[in-house]
């Protein structure tokens, strides 16, 4: 089986419980992606700036929690 290779959106969504796709996400990861899934350096960045942005939740999250949130999904057993 090929992997997928996941985008900002699928990350946020993935990492965000209030992230309106949350649930939805959550399904379809659990379903597909979770044994074979990949990243790369341009989503991850994304991700981690994003995170940070307080136009994206007011509460304005550290780089370095963003980071950290970010390596939970990394260590997941499925991440190549």
């Amino acid at each position: 089986m090929r992997p997928y290779l996941l985008d900002v959106n699928v990350l946020l969504a993935l990492a965000w419980p209030v992230h309106v796709h949350h649930p939805t996400v959550l399904r379809w990861f659990a379903q597909n992606a979770k044994e074979n899934f990949r990243t790369c350096p341009m989503t991850q960045a994304g991700f981690v700036r994003i995170s940070c942005n307080s136009s994206y939740s007011p509460v304005r999250m550290p780089p370095a929690d963003a980071t950290s949130l970010l390596d939970r999904i990394l260590a997941l057993r499925g991440h190549q």
